[in-house]
C-alpha cells in the first residue's frame, strides 16, 4: 500500500467575522491642561466574536462632555482593527468625557481632568 504525503505550507488566511466588541487600547483616564490635547490619542480596536481584530470599520469619536474637540470625527479601523483621533480638552477646567465606537455596538468611554 502506497500512501502520499505533501507539503503544503501554504498561509491560511483567516478572515474576520463582523464586529462584536470594542475596547480603548490606551489610557481611558487622563488629564491635561485646559484647551491642550491629552497626552495620549484616544484609540479603540475593534474585534469580532474570536477576537481578531476587523478591519475597515468606520468609528465615531464624539465629545460628550466639557466642549473639547477631535482631529478626526470618524477613523476607519486598520488592519489590527485600531482606529484613533486627537483629543483637546475644553477651555474650562473640569470634566471632559469623549465615547468613541462603530454603529450598532457599545461606546468605549475615555475620561480627562483638565
Amino acid at each position: 500500500m502506497a500512501t502520499a504525503c505533501t507539503d503544503d505550507s501554504s498561509p491560511l488566511n483567516v478572515v474576520p467575522l463582523a464586529p462584536v466588541a470594542t475596547n480603548g487600547t490606551g489610557a481611558l483616564i487622563q488629564t491635561a491642561a485646559v484647551g491642550t490635547r491629552v497626552p495620549e490619542p484616544p484609540a479603540i480596536r475593534v474585534t469580532d466574536r474570536f477576537g481578531n481584530p476587523v478591519q475597515g470599520v468606520e468609528v465615531l469619536f464624539e465629545v460628550t462632555v466639557g466642549e473639547g474637540w477631535v482631529t478626526q470625527v470618524i477613523d476607519t479601523t486598520d488592519a489590527d482593527g485600531e482606529a484613533s483621533t486627537r483629543w483637546a480638552l475644553g477651555t474650562t477646567a473640569g470634566p471632559n468625557e469623549l465615547r468613541a465606537g462603530p454603529a450598532g455596538l457599545g461606546p468605549v468611554i475615555f475620561a480627562a481632568v483638565g
